[in-house]
C-alpha cells in the first residue's frame, strides 16, 4: 500500500482548511429553511453562477461600527455582467470630482450643458423629463438612484471619462473594477466609448467649469474568468450569431468591490481620509435620501405607480412584491439586470427594531444559453430569488442578538424618517 509522505498530507490538510470544503456556509446555514426553489439556486453554481456577501454589522458603546463578512461563491475575477450597479460609483464619483476641483460656484446644482464632437454623441441642454428642473449632477444622481436612468449615467461618464474613472478607484484602493461604456446605447463601440463629450457647467448665467472631448487612453485590468459566455447571440443587427457573446469590452463591477464602495458611502468615518471619496456632510445626506428613495417619493419626475412599485429597483425583500415597504425600512442601494445577470448591492436598516446589514448578490437566469435575445428569466427566478434572500436574511438578524443598540438617527435625518 502507498504511504503518502507526511509532508503533503499536511499540505492536503491545510488546503482543505483553507477552501471551507468541510462545512456549509452561514448562508447556508442561515437560508436552509427556505423555500425548495430559492435552495434549488443556490446550490446549482454552473446554472446561476450565484454569488453572495452578508456583512453583519455591530456597534460598540460609542455607536462606532464593525463587519463581520460572510462569503457564498465570491470572486473577484469571475466575470458577471453588472448592468446598472456601476450607476452608484459613478454618481459617488461625480461629487467627489466637483468637491475636487474646489472652483467657487461649481456645486452639484450647477446647470450642466452637454456638447457633442462626434458620432453617435448627442448635446443635452435641457432635461425634457421634467419641467422643474434643468440637467445638473444632483437631478442626474436623483434619476439614477430612483429608478436607475441610463441616460443620467451616460451624462455623468461622460462628465469623467474612463481614465479619470479608474485613476482615482485605484487611489481609493477599489482595484477590479472597470467602467469603460455608456449604458444601453448600442450605437457605441468599445472605440467610440473612448470618447467623452464637451461638458460645461454654469451658476446662473456664469461658466464656472468647461472640459473639451475627452479620449481615453485605457487601463490595465486584472484579467477575467469566464468572459465569453453562451452557445450564441444576437447581434447589434439582431441576427442570431451561433458563437459565445464576448464580455470582454464590458464592463465589471465584482461584489467585493459593490460592498467596498457601499462601505464607504454609508460608513466614511471608518476609513482613512486617503480611501474616502470626497464628500461633504451634505453630500452625504444627499446619496443617502437619493439612494433609499422609493419611485412614488419622487417629485421631479413623477415616476406612475403603475409602472414602478416600490420594488422596483429594490430587488431584495420587496422584489418579487408589489405592495408598499414598511415605513421603518430604509433600503440604500443601486440593484441592476441586463443579460440575465441579476445584481442588487444595499445596506438594509429597519429602524423600529434596529436592524442594519449589508447584503450583495448577483444571479444568472438564461436558460436557452443565447445572449441579447431578450430572453432571460428575470421575473421567474432572478427577482423571486434575491427577493427571498433579503427576507432570509433580515429575519435572521431580526433575533441575532447584538451587545449594543445601532443609533440609525443620521439616516432617518436623511431619508426623512425623523
Amino acid at each position: 500500500m502507498d504511504v503518502i509522505p507526511s509532508r503533503f498530507f499536511l499540505f492536503f490538510c491545510i488546503l482543505i482548511a483553507l477552501t471551507g470544503c468541510s462545512h456549509e456556509s452561514v448562508v447556508e446555514e442561515v437560508t436552509k429553511d427556505a423555500p425548495l426553489s430559492f435552495r434549488q439556486v443556490l446550490s446549482d453554481e454552473k446554472t446561476y453562477e450565484v454569488q453572495i456577501i452578508y456583512i453583519q454589522v455591530d456597534r460598540d458603546e460609542n455607536n462606532v461600527p464593525s463587519f463581520t463578512e460572510h462569503l457564498f461563491n465570491v470572486s473577484r475575477i469571475k466575470y458577471f455582467y453588472p448592468a446598472s450597479t456601476v450607476q452608484l460609483p459613478v454618481a459617488a464619483l461625480a461629487l467627489d470630482k466637483i468637491n475636487r476641483l474646489n472652483i467657487p460656484g461649481f456645486s452639484r446644482v450647477a446647470r450642466m450643458q452637454v456638447d457633442s464632437m462626434r458620432y453617435p454623441q448627442s448635446p443635452v441642454w435641457l432635461d425634457l423629463t421634467s419641467a422643474d428642473s434643468l440637467p445638473s449632477v444632483e437631478h442626474y444622481i436623483h434619476k439614477i438612484l430612483t429608478v436607475g436612468d441610463v441616460d443620467a449615467y451616460n451624462r455623468l461618464y461622460e462628465f469623467l471619462g474612463q481614465d479619470h474613472i479608474h485613476d482615482r478607484l485605484t487611489e481609493l484602493d477599489i482595484s477590479h473594477t472597470r467602467i469603460i461604456h455608456r449604458l444601453s446605447d448600442p450605437r457605441f463601440g468599445p472605440d467610440e466609448d473612448r470618447y467623452t463629450n464637451p461638458v460645461m457647467f454654469f451658476n446662473d448665467d456664469t461658466l464656472v467649469y468647461s472640459r473639451e472631448e475627452v479620449y481615453a487612453e485605457g487601463r490595465p485590468h486584472p484579467k477575467l474568468a469566464g468572459e465569453m459566455k453562451g452557445l450564441a447571440h444576437v447581434d447589434v443587427d439582431g441576427k442570431l450569431v451561433p458563437a459565445p457573446f464576448d464580455f470582454s469590452k464590458k464592463n465589471f463591477y465584482p461584489l467585493t468591490d459593490q460592498v467596498s464602495i457601499l462601505k464607504r458611502l454609508m460608513f466614511p468615518e471608518v476609513f482613512p481620509d486617503s480611501a474616502r471619496f470626497v464628500l461633504s456632510e451634505d453630500d452625504y445626506s444627499f446619496l443617502w435620501r437619493e439612494m433609499s428613495l422609493l419611485p412614488r417619493e419622487s417629485n421631479y419626475p413623477v415616476y406612475p405607480a403603475g409602472d414602478f412599485n416600490d420594488g422596483y429597483a429594490k430587488f431584495f425583500m420587496f422584489g418579487d412584491k408589489t405592495g408598499p415597504i414598511p415605513e421603518n425600512i430604509r433600503i440604500f442601494n443601486r440593484a441592476g439586470t441586463a443579460y440575465g445577470y441579476l445584481t442588487d448591492c444595499a445596506y438594509i436598516a429597519d429602524y423600529e427594531n434596529n436592524v442594519e446589514f449589508i447584503l450583495a448578490a448577483t444571479v444568472h437566469v438564461n436558460a436557452n444559453d443565447i445572449y441579447n435575445d431578450g430572453e432571460y428569466e428575470v421575473d421567474e427566478v432572478g427577482i423571486p430569488f434575491l427577493g427571498e434572500l433579503g427576507r432570509q436574511i433580515y429575519n435572521y438578524e431580526l433575533t441575532r442578538e447584538k451587545a449594543h443598540k445601532p443609533d440609525l438617527s443620521r439616516y432617518k435625518q436623511a431619508t426623512g424618517d425623523e
